[in-house]
C-alpha cells in the first residue's frame, strides 16, 4: 500500500505541481499588506459602475473598451460575482514604484499618484490617478496598441491625439485637457524661451561687432603711426646744420668726421650715443652730448679736460696732462703756461693714453695748490709709482711731501711753516708727518 493510497495523506506532488519554493514565491507575491486593504476599504462596491462591471457579458459580442474609473477608485477585476461585496475584500495588486513595460508601453508613475494599465483583450488604457502631486508624463513607443482609433478621455492617449501618421512615440500631458503633444514639442519645453534666446544672440552679435571695431580702430592707428614714423625717417627730414659748443682745444679734424657722420642722416634716425661715444674718444673732450633739432638740425655741446701739468718723455716732446693722468697732447716745444713735472723714468705716451699713478699725484697738487704757492711754485719732481713726491719753490726751498697722499693735509702744514719762517733761512721743509721738519 503506498502513501498516496493511505487515508487522511496528502499526495506527494508530481511532475504537474509546482514545488514547496514556487508556492512560497507566489505566496509572498500576493499577499495583502496593510496597505492593500486600506485601498480596498476606500473602494465603493455599491456604486452602480462597481455593478455593471461586475455583471458577466451576454452572447460573443466584441468587447468593448473599458472605461476609466473614477478618482480613488481602482479596476475591479470583470467576471466577479455579487457575493464578493458580501465576502472578504480582495487584495488589489499594487503598481511597481519602478517604470512598467506592457508591451511597448512604458509607464512612469509619479510619486504621490497612481498609474494603472489596463490589458485587456480590447486593448490598453493608462489611467492617471492625480493625488497631490501630478503624476509623471507617459511615453508611448511607435507601435502601441495604445494607439488604436478609440474615443478619448482626459489623460487618455488616443490615435487622434498622436503624432502625425502614428509612426514616432507620443508625449501624454497630465494638464486636464487631456492633451497629447509630440516628443519634440515635449522637449522643447525645457529648452530656453525664443525671445531670451534672441536677445542673447543679438548682444553677442553686438559684443563681436564692438571688438570688431575697437580691432578696426587699433589696425588704423598702428598704420597711421607707421606711416608717419616712414615719413619722418625718410630723406625729407634729414640733419643739414649741426651746431658745436664748448669747443677750444679739440683736434678739429676728429671733431668734423663726428660732424659729417651727422649730416645727411635722417633726424629720427640719428644714432646720437654713437657721436656722444666718438666725441668723447678724442683726448681733450670730458663729456660730450648730442641731440637732434627737428626737422633739420643737431646740436653738440662738449665739456673739455683741463690741462695742469706737463712732462718731458724720453723722445724730447712734451705731454700735457690733468688730474687723472691723461695725456691731452703732444707738443715739440715746452708750453709755459704749464707747471714742469720731472722725473727719471717719464714715459713717451701718445694723446689719449694715461700716464702712471706719480704723474696724476703730481698734477693733483699743483691743481690742489693755494694762489701764494702758485705763485712761488717753480717744478715738481716725482717718482713714476708715486712714492716719493717734492714740489720746488722759486727762493730755493723744497717741500717734501713723502708718498703721494693726503695731499690736502700736507699742503695745508706747508702753508703754516712757510708762514713762520724767514725767507732764505732754509733749504728744505719735510711735511710728510705731523711732525714738520725743516733744514
Amino acid at each position: 500500500m503506498t502513501r498516496a493510497d493511505q487515508p487522511g495523506r496528502a499526495p506527494l506532488p508530481g511532475a504537474d505541481i509546482p514545488s514547496a519554493e514556487v508556492l512560497d514565491e507566489l505566496l509572498r507575491a500576493f499577499s495583502v499588506d496593510v496597505t492593500d486593504r486600506q485601498r480596498l476599504a476606500q473602494v465603493d462596491l455599491s456604486s452602480p459602475e462597481v455593478a455593471e462591471l461586475l455583471t458577466p457579458a451576454e452572447g460573443p459580442a466584441a468587447p468593448e473598451a473599458p472605461q476609466p474609473p473614477q478618482p480613488n477608485e481602482p479596476n475591479e477585476p470583470a467576471g466577479a460575482s455579487e457575493d464578493a461585496s458580501k465576502s472578504e475584500p480582495q487584495p488589489e495588486v499594487e503598481t511597481s514604484s519602478e517604470p512598467e513595460v506592457q508591451g511597448a508601453a512604458e509607464v512612469q508613475p509619479e510619486p504621490g499618484g497612481d498609474v494603472e494599465v489596463d490589458a485587456s483583450p480590447a486593448g490598453r488604457t493608462i489611467v492617471i490617478d492625480s493625488a497631490d502631486d501630478p503624476p509623471d508624463a507617459v511615453y508611448l513607443a511607435a507601435g502601441d496598441p495604445l494607439l488604436r482609433p478609440a474615443g478619448g478621455a482626459p489623460g487618455v492617449a488616443t490615435a487622434a491625439d498622436a503624432a502625425p501618421g502614428g509612426d514616432g512615440p507620443i508625449f501624454i500631458d497630465d494638464r486636464p485637457t487631456g492633451e497629447t503633444i509630440s516628443l519634440e514639442a515635449a522637449t522643447s519645453a525645457t529648452r530656453i524661451e525664443p525671445r531670451l534666446r534672441e536677445r542673447r544672440i543679438a548682444v553677442r552679435r553686438a559684443e563681436g561687432r564692438t571688438r570688431l571695431r575697437w580691432a578696426f580702430v587699433v589696425a588704423i592707428v598702428v598704420a597711421v603711426v607707421v606711416a608717419g614714423l616712414a615719413v619722418l625717417g625718410s630723406s625729407l627730414f634729414t640733419i643739414e646744420d649741426v651746431e658745436v659748443e664748448g669747443v677750444v682745444y679739440t683736434d678739429e679734424a676728429a671733431l668734423d668726421a663726428v660732424v659729417e657722420d651727422l649730416r645727411g642722416t635722417p633726424v629720427l634716425r640719428a644714432d646720437t650715443e654713437q657721436a656722444e661715444r666718438a666725441l668723447e674718444e678724442i683726448p681733450w673732450v670730458e663729456v660730450a652730448r648730442v641731440t637732434t633739432d627737428f626737422p633739420h638740425g643737431a646740436k653738440i655741446e662738449i665739456r673739455e679736460r683741463a690741462p695742469v701739468v706737463t712732462f718731458e718723455g724720453p723722445d724730447g716732446a712734451f705731454r700735457v696732462i690733468d688730474t687723472h693722468g691723461r695725456v691731452l697732447d703732444v707738443l715739440d716745444a715746452e708750453p709755459v703756461e704749464y707747471l714742469l713735472v720731472m722725473s727719471a723714468d717719464a714715459p713717451a705716451l701718445t694723446a689719449g693714453q694715461f700716464a702712471r699713478q706719480g704723474f696724476a699725484a703730481a698734477a693733483s697738487l699743483v691743481q690742489a695748490l693755494t694762489p701764494e704757492l702758485r705763485a712761488r711754485a717753480q717744478s715738481v719732481a716725482v717718482t713714476a709709482d708715486g712714492s716719493d713726491l717734492r714740489l720746488m719753490l722759486t727762493d730755493g726751498i723744497e717741500a717734501r711731501f713723502g708718498a703721494a697722499r693726503d695731499l690736502v693735509v700736507k699742503l695745508v702744514r706747508l702753508q703754516t711753516s712757510l708762514d713762520d719762517l724767514e725767507s732764505g733761512a732754509i733749504s728744505y721743509v719735510d711735511v710728510s708727518t705731523n711732525e714738520v721738519t725743516t733744514g
